[in-house]
């Protein structure tokens, strides 16, 4: 028997462009940071995280053209984007002044690692997402939006000219993103427990001080927007790990079924 390849026929436009914009801006930010400006490096993984990873899956689930082509795309995005863009901003970052303890090789170890693990997250959900996979609530592991956008808080806030406290954003920061990056790449992999932010928001009811704490959090990421993204991204960092050691006492193991994590049989 002699194998047939299957053909692509069609294509969802709109959610396919918004997908291509999420690359095009993790390409656009390693051409920033190949000439050392950072900040806008930073700044547009932002882009892509926001305007085009967060939409265009709400496109597709909302003009009914879902696919398996949106999906590995969407993934190879991912992997520019929020993989190789946030680990080489974070190499670079960590010897731009030519002085870290932390040797190169090593650095590059750890930064590598973190793309490799970026891959393999985003491999992983591929093959263990269902089709309903958009109705669940949580992530098993800390998604690759996620990581990055806790690197990315970092270098901005180090990287911002306007801002107080030079000494210690120019010194110690370099000195924590080794770590940082390293810690980001394993929790990436793990399967701790991570609340999907977008489909909670938009399809759970919330009380009414739930949306007074989002008023003040939009408030604040005005007036405050460097410190307001690093607690927030930290804050959801975090969030596995509590998740985690909370669900070891027996009456806090009952929760919602993970995202990509297969039905038990």
């Amino acid at each position: 028997m002699k194998f047939k390849p299957k053909k692509l026929s069609r294509v969802a436009i709109l959610p396919t462009l918004f997908t291509l914009g999420n690359l095009l801006c993790g390409f656009g930010a390693l051409t920033y940071a190949v000439k050392g400006n950072y900040l806008q490096a930073a700044q547009l993984v932002f882009v892509g995280m926001v305007v085009f990873d967060g939409l265009d899956g709400l496109i597709a689930r909302a003009t009914k053209s879902a696919s398996q082509f949106g999906a590995q795309l969407d993934s190879l995005a991912d992997v520019v984007t929020f993989g190789i863009a946030p680990a080489f901003l974070a190499y670079s970052i960590i010897h731009r002044t030519g002085t870290h303890f932390i040797s190169y090789k090593f650095t590059f170890v750890i930064c590598a690692f973190y793309v490799a693990c970026a891959a393999l997250r985003l491999a992983r959900y591929n093959v263990e997402t269902g089709k309903g996979f958009d109705a669940h609530e949580y992530f098993a592991g800390l998604p690759t939006p996620g990581a990055a956008g806790m690197l990315m808080a970092i270098i901005i806030f180090h990287e911002e000219p306007d801002l107080p406290y030079n000494v210690y954003r120019s010194e110690i920061i370099p000195l924590l993103l080794p770590f940082v990056t390293l810690i980001l790449a394993f929790l990436m992999v793990s399967r701790m427990r991570y609340m999907h932010p977008l489909n909670r928001l938009i399809k759970s009811k919330h009380r009414f001080m739930q949306l007074v704490q989002i008023t003040l959090v939009v408030l604040l990421m005005y007036f405050r927007t460097e410190e307001t993204l690093i607690v927030a991204f930290l804050v959801y960092t975090l969030s596995g790990p509590f998740t985690f050691l909370v669900r070891l006492f027996p009456k806090y193991r009952t929760q919602p079924k993970l995202t990509g994590e297969p039905e038990s049989h």
